[in-house]
């Protein structure tokens, strides 16, 4: 009877952390490919701030690597931004985590480093649109940032 329990606690278990990494893999399943930064919106203590947006000019372009997660794994990420007719790459890792709610961007592409590590809050996940989110402390002041992108 022990075992019979145990055995059904440890199915439960893995049960569950399958779940949990598929919903993880489903949001890098649908992220896979180019997407378009189609709106950044920027807010200081919870009022919008306008003098943060993106120049007309320019456009930021998200490319995803198809990817297969396991425990703690890191997906890459480019990305290129053109204005005014000069291109800039950058490679960088993600990592989405929490049951597919969070992203976590990592810009120089070091697992090593923390400093640059941003982790949102993911609050649309489509084949077509995806939004994030993520807030700051400096001081007295919250920052909050807001981008939305669009599959390509």
């Amino acid at each position: 009877m022990k075992n019979l329990f145990k055995g059904a606690v440890l199915t439960a278990a893995a049960a569950f952390a399958f779940t949990a990494c598929n919903k993880d893999q489903r949001v890098v399943n649908r992220l896979e490919g180019d997407w378009k930064v189609t709106s950044v919106k920027f807010y200081v203590n919870n009022v919008i701030d306008n003098s943060f947006t993106l120049d007309p000019n320019e456009t930021i372009l998200l490319t995803f690597d198809d990817c297969k997660l396991k425990s703690d794994d890191w997906c890459n990420v480019v990305t290129k931004s053109t204005s005014n007719g000069q291109t800039q790459t950058e490679n960088g890792i993600y990592q989405v985590t929490d049951d597919g709610e969070k992203i976590i961007l990592d810009d120089d592409g070091s697992i090593t480093s923390t400093d640059d590590r941003v982790t949102a809050n993911i609050t649309e996940s489509s084949k077509k649109s995806f939004k994030f989110s993520w807030s700051e402390m400096d001081g007295s002041d919250t920052y909050k940032y807001e981008y939305e992108l669009t599959a390509q």
